[in-house]
């Protein structure tokens, strides 16, 4: 990744080394999870000993808003950022998107997802640019806050066939 040097899980002593210094770093500081940035930049393989060796909640970022390729690192790690959701919160509330962009996408992430529940949702971060950096209405990001807070109940609903309402 940007031309920085690599380490190459494959060799067994830097794996066990890793896996070492994870499992011993989470017991040192009484970790309860870990965020993991550039996922995919690593074997999938290893983040799955990796999360086992921690033995705490891991969730990563693949910075992606393919539903079917972010949610297969759920079979490797516990849950991921919920990156195609992350894209749609920005059309629906960041361009005044239809809020039936959330119907289609919540069924894709049901689909595709293990556990839609445990996703990271979020608004803003570090990697993007911030929501009222591209329009400045204050109400729509509020809205898109309280939308990030309460939508990981409507993923256990909707599996639940029933319907999830959201009032802003």
């Amino acid at each position: 990744m940007a031309d920085l040097p690599d380490l190459k899980q494959e060799n067994e002593w830097v794996k066990n080394t890793l896996l070492n210094w994870i499992n011993n770093l989470v017991k040192k500081y009484n970790l309860d999870g870990l965020r993991i940035d550039t996922i995919p930049e690593v074997p999938k393989w290893f983040w799955k000993m990796f999360s086992d060796s921690a033995g705490v909640y891991t969730i990563g970022e693949i910075f992606d808003g393919r539903t079917g390729y972010v949610a297969d690192y759920q079979n490797y790690i516990d849950a991921t950022l919920n990156y195609p959701l992350y894209f749609a919160i920005k059309s629906v509330f960041g361009q005044e998107h239809s809020m039936y962009e959330f119907e289609s996408k919540f069924q894709d992430i049901n689909k595709n997802f293990k556990d839609p529940s445990v996703l990271g949702v979020f608004v803003d971060n570090h990697d993007n640019a911030r929501f009222l950096n591209s329009q400045q209405n204050q109400q729509r990001f509020k809205s898109a806050l309280v939308f990030a807070l309460l939508v990981s109940n409507c993923f256990l609903t909707i599996r639940r066939n029933s319907y999830c309402i959201l009032w802003f």
